[in-house]
């Protein structure tokens, strides 16, 4: 049976969120992280050492963008969470190596075509090396993007992403549709779509809107 149709407990890493300097410049929606256009807006903000956005991405978001409603879905990841910036040098609730892999993800998401599945083999058996669950012919680009600064820019436009959440995020995942965030996002990503669509959603939706998730823990990791 799909994982899908059980019932689980999604529980969440809580936020340390401190000021995020206004000089950020770099906007991550302007970084090409869309990867998709179509109707509905999917924002997820997480971080790449949090268990939990880990089990998100496998239980809820790669189901979602298997699923038939992906054609429906335009999705935008930002891997910074609940870290802290000055602008320059960011600190990251699970220390120096989420700080590394959170670039490594924001440099997969700009220069991978299959960055979700990528991102997903990363997740799902850390620590994992990172080179393993990408194209060949992608690898250079990558890491060349995590040495030259690029992928500090992007980290930065992460942050400014992050910090202009309205209202602000207090966990991770966090998940926004259409520009609004509701915890039903989290709890049961594929209904939340399939509201959003309204009466453009496929009859695939009467099958996603009978999935319950119940339970919500927040936790401090």
């Amino acid at each position: 049976m799909d994982a899908r149709a059980f019932f689980f407990l999604l529980v969440i890493c809580t936020a340390a969120l401190d000021h995020i300097d206004g000089r950020l410049l770099a906007d991550l929606r302007e970084s090409h992280l869309v990867h998709a256009a179509s109707q509905v807006s999917v924002e997820v903000y997480y971080e790449s050492l949090c268990p939990f956005s880990a089990k998100f991405i496998e239980m809820s978001l790669v189901p979602l963008m298997e699923s038939p409603l992906r054609p429906f879905v335009s999705l935008t990841m930002f891997p910074y969470g609940n870290a802290k910036t000055d602008g320059k040098h960011f600190k990251c609730q699970h220390g120096e190596a989420e700080c590394a892999l959170n670039t490594i993800q924001g440099c997969i998401l700009h220069y991978s075509k299959k960055s979700l599945a990528a991102i997903a083999c990363i997740e799902k058996d850390l620590p994992q090396d990172w080179a393993q669950c990408v194209d060949t012919g992608e690898r250079s680009a990558i890491e060349t993007c995590t040495k030259d600064g690029e992928g500090t820019h992007l980290m930065q436009g992460a942050a400014k992403a992050t910090e202009a959440l309205k209202p602000p995020h207090t966990y991770v995942p966090y998940v926004v549709i259409n520009g609004k965030h509701s915890e039903e996002n989290e709890q049961n990503l594929e209904r939340a779509v399939c509201s959003s669509l309204g009466n453009d959603a496929p009859a695939y939706c009467s099958k996603a809107q009978s999935v319950a998730v119940f339970g919500r823990t927040f936790l401090s990791v």
